[in-house]
């Protein structure tokens, strides 16, 4: 009885790793791909800009006319901006890469509970 119960359990749980869920497609990693909120993106800006962060997210991402800077973790020195004019993450990523003052950009995913 113990052997027919260990057997279920693992062919049980074997073979759901990396399905499509519907209406998905799966990412590299088998992982379906996350939802953003258009035109919200996730900062980091380094501890040393970190007093005056706001100024500084607005000096480099301006010119896509920021409606709103939201301090998230001040620990990390995370915020969350949102943009009236999105030019999609690469080009963040791009004009980050380039400022000392930015350690990171990414886009503000949706999370669901599974």
């Amino acid at each position: 009885m113990c052997a027919i119960l260990l057997t279920l359990a693992l062919f049980g749980c074997a073979g759901t790793a990396g399905e499509t869920p519907p209406g998905g497609h799966p990412s590299p990693g088998g992982t379906p791909p996350q939802k953003v909120v258009a035109g919200e993106y996730i900062v980091q800006v380094s501890p040393d800009s970190a007093s005056n962060a706001e100024k500084v997210i607005r000096e480099v991402f301006g010119e896509f006319e920021i409606s709103k800077v939201e301090l998230i973790s001040k620990n990390g020195h995370f915020y969350k901006m949102h943009l009236v004019l999105d030019p999609g993450l690469e080009e963040l990523v791009q004009m980050a890469a380039r400022d000392r003052r930015i350690i990171g950009v990414e886009a503000n995913s949706i999370y669901q509970k599974f």
